[in-house]
């Protein structure tokens, strides 16, 4: 599994729509139909735009270190050559999947888009500030916590590509973690959806993260979204890291991982 930058020219703001509409009706089916609801996201206003709009502001921030502070990383995996044997799949045969995004690297290797992930510096959303009123462990973890610290703001994989997709989740937490780490930071958060009894929460805490607490976030003329706040400890190139997590859902939960300063005579 290769994780990198996105780029405009990668057309990768349109995978990361594709992604997400594709995840709908496997959401439905293992019963966690209610995380995202049932409107393709390429037909929420502003939804596409938005996504041009983050992944040049990655692009920007990554080349020059200006602007907000966002990284968008994708996960891809290399595509078999046509020689390939034992062919399973059109991929295994080397040949593309109508609809799936690829690209050639220089070295000449193909690769498939397979996930993606925001991370932000110092930045929480809005609706995980607005719990420091009502859930007192996410406001002891939070409250006025203004720089030190990394947020994974969202995390996508796309289904249609079938087992291909198997490990970019991980993949992508893992740059996380490591970004956190290249930017200096103490702490990584995420949120998750907390309904469909936890099993989001289960994969995030098989990752290393332990809760913070859980919290209820309401919807104008929508059920109530469901978080949790959870907390973790877990490791980077053999350093320990603290990350936390939140997400606006129906149960939400947040997590989080330290991460240290490095050894003294490292980096200097």
């Amino acid at each position: 599994m290769n994780v990198r930058d996105a780029s405009l020219a990668s057309h990768d703001a349109d995978f990361i729509v594709e992604a997400f509409d594709s995840t709908l009706v496997p959401l439905a089916a293992m019963g966690s139909g209610a995380m995202w609801g049932s409107q393709p996201f390429s037909q929420k206003d502003g939804f596409v735009e938005e996504n041009l709009k983050d992944v040049a502001t990655s692009e920007r921030y990554q080349t020059t270190g200006e602007g907000d502070a966002l990284r968008i990383f994708i996960a891809e995996i290399e595509v078999a050559s046509p020689a390939a044997t034992g062919a399973i799949t059109p991929h295994d045969a080397g040949q593309d999947v109508p609809g799936l995004r690829y690209r050639t690297a220089e070295d000449g290797k193909r690769y498939v888009s397979v996930g993606a992930a925001f991370v932000r510096t110092n930045w929480l959303p809005g609706h995980v500030r607005g719990q420091f009123d009502k859930e007192e462990k996410i406001r002891d973890e939070l409250e006025g916590k203004k720089e030190g610290y990394v947020y994974l703001d969202v995390i996508v994989t796309d289904y249609r590509t079938g087992r291909y997709r198997k490990g970019a989740g991980e993949a992508l937490i893992r740059r996380a973690k490591e970004y956190g780490v290249e930017e200096g930071m103490q702490v990584l958060y995420v949120d998750a959806w907390a309904g469909n009894e936890k099993k989001l929460n289960r994969f995030y805490e098989r990752q290393g993260f332990l809760v913070v607490g859980d919290f209820t976030f309401e919807r104008t003329d929508k059920p109530a979204w469901l978080g949790a706040s959870t907390i973790c400890v877990g490791t980077v190139d053999e350093t320990p890291m603290k990350i936390s997590h939140t997400r606006p859902v129906h149960k939400l939960r947040v997590w989080y991982v330290e991460i240290p300063a490095p050894p003294l005579g490292e980096g200097q």
